[in-house]
């Protein structure tokens, strides 16, 4: 039996929902999970930006429905035989692209990647296992595609609604959600795939963009998503099958780059936002820690399910824990709310305050210096092992007393060792123990200045990608537009692209309150410009 639902949305008034599989999927508890999932982590500075995962999913799978009535209006006259069940599974993989997500989104996403090698991990091994498709497997492993949890969401859809995907439709599936196209460029699948995962314009992107600006207050551009969606087409030749545009869409296809670069640039790049991220990350770790005590691996697919998973601690009490969400971590670490960085989370009386307070104020803080922008991001990675190979960091990068004192007992332990290595091994040695020279002499300055003017050795170092304008980028310049009969590239219709790109890295540094009104920024950043240029030289 056919059963209709319409769902009141603020940004696309009623959405009709009439198809039964899609019915069935709303209203499963794994589905309802993401209720509990927050969109962003844009409530530190923008605290109506409360939406879920749960609305957006239907919000990306009512664009979905534009895009392809969009496509069957503008190619009437040419649709593929299977145009119809590729749709199909099309919008099954819109509505389902985010039910494998993690608590607090992407925070909480990299806990899914247990590693098995460089090139994979457990969950995406299970994923081929799961998919059973020779070239999908190839092709898999050759790019490595989707973030974790695009690759969980893809595994847990096909365990939980299999009996909607055909065995021949798990890889066309999976590729949509991760966003892995067919190498054939005539396969009109790989037109879907675009639709909902690519690098430039998709389903996903808009409806984030367009709901993260509705609840976050934060206004940038009017995005025209009907005008868009309707002029969705596939482009076909002998030799390719694109994604495309018709000329209607220039305008808002403008629009829709410019907001996307205002949310990377003053949303997600905000120092306060990116601490706060940190912060979140350190409490998943104690959650994993404590579930882990009863066996219990909390970031595994079985604890998205409504079965779950049960455990025991060595006192033999017994835990549970199913549909994993936000409110699982919060309500696990307010145990442990005497922890220093639980109780600053909860309490934002002493959260710490970034000494800078965007990337804007960044450069003019560090570009005049004698190092260089480019010279400061290569002392990033630095700064970034400093972190990575200390065992306590648990995803907060904080440098203080006790980072100083195990990179001490490390360096005399190498020094100890040296004295009775020989040959090649003592050469070995003797490299270590030069890099945890600089890493320790690194540490003890910053130590020495800030017991100089009177500060604590305490302090947050993040480090964050700079803003790169969408305009940059190569896959936006060739998206293809058709104007009457003849197809252009997008960077031929429009004249925003940019000559000039930018990958580098820049960073944010965070102090107590108290300390904050003792720091001269200016003076402080000519000592942090300095040591790391001197010691990454080193």
């Amino acid at each position: 039996m056919r059963k209709a639902i319409r769902i009141k949305d603020p940004l696309y008034d009623y959405i009709e929902i009439n198809d039964s599989q899609i019915y069935e999927i709303l209203n499963s508890p794994e589905f309802h999970r993401l209720k509990d999932i927050i969109q962003t982590s844009y409530s530190s500075v923008y605290p109506s930006s409360l939406h879920n995962r749960f609305i957006h999913s239907i919000g990306v799978y009512y664009l979905g429905t534009l895009a392809v009535s969009g496509i069957k209006k503008n190619n009437a006259e040419n649709l593929s035989p299977n145009f119809n069940e590729y749709s199909r599974v099309f919008l099954l993989a819109c509505i389902l692209h985010d039910i494998g997500h993690a608590p607090f989104s992407h925070t909480g996403e990299d806990f899914y990647e247990v590693k098995k090698s460089e090139k994979t991990s457990v969950l995406r091994e299970k994923l081929v296992e799961k998919v059973a498709d020779e070239s999908f497997s190839v092709d898999f492993f050759k790019t490595n595609p989707g973030a974790p949890h695009e690759v969980m969401s893809a595994l847990l859809g096909i365990n939980l609604f299999e009996k909607y995907i055909k065995s021949e439709n798990k890889s066309y599936f999976a590729r949509c959600i991760i966003g892995l196209k067919y190498d054939d460029k005539k396969d009109i699948r790989n037109c879907f795939i675009e639709l909902l995962n690519s690098k430039t314009i998709d389903v996903d992107k808009l409806d984030y963009l367009l709901r993260d600006s509705y609840f976050s207050g934060f206004k940038s551009f009017d995005i025209d998503y009907i005008r868009l969606l309707s002029s969705t087409c596939i482009l076909q030749s002998k030799n390719f099958c694109e994604l495309g545009f018709t000329k209607a869409a220039l305008s808002t296809l403008e629009s829709v780059i410019l907001a996307h670069d205002m949310e990377r640039k003053w949303l997600q790049c905000h120092p306060v936002i990116l601490y706060e991220n940190k912060l979140v990350s350190s409490l998943l770790y104690l959650a994993i820690e404590e579930y882990a005590s009863y066996g219990i691996d909390l970031f595994s697919i079985d604890a998205l399910t409504q079965e779950g998973l049960k455990g025991k601690n060595e006192n033999g009490t017994y835990k549970e824990i199913r549909l994993l969400s936000d409110s699982d971590i919060i309500n696990t670490v307010k145990s442990q709310y005497t922890a220093p960085l639980v109780k600053e989370y909860f309490d934002r009386s002493i959260r710490r305050k970034g000494l800078w307070k965007s990337e804007s104020e960044y450069r003019l803080l560090f570009e005049n210096k004698k190092i260089t922008l480019h010279q400061l991001a290569i002392g990033m990675d630095f700064i970034k092992k400093i972190f990575d190979n200390y065992p306590n960091n648990k995803g907060f990068p904080l440098i203080n007393e006790d980072l100083l004192k195990y990179y001490e007992k490390e360096l005399t332990k190498a020094k100890k060792i040296n004295e009775i290595k020989i040959g090649k091994l003592k050469n070995i040695a003797s490299e270590k123990i030069e890099k945890l020279n600089v890493t320790y002499d690194f540490l003890r300055s910053i130590k020495e200045y800030t017991e100089k003017i009177g500060c604590d050795f305490n302090f947050v170092f993040i480090i964050s990608k700079q803003f790169n304008s969408k305009f940059n980028e190569d896959d936006l310049k060739h998206i293809k537009i058709k104007i009457k009969d003849e197809i252009v590239e997008l960077q031929n219709a429009i004249t925003l692209f940019s000559k000039s790109t930018t990958k580098e890295k820049c960073f944010y540094i965070y102090c107590s309150k108290d300390d904050y009104e003792k720091i001269d920024v200016k003076k402080f950043s000519n000592f942090i410009a300095s040591l790391i240029f001197n010691f990454n030289e080193d």
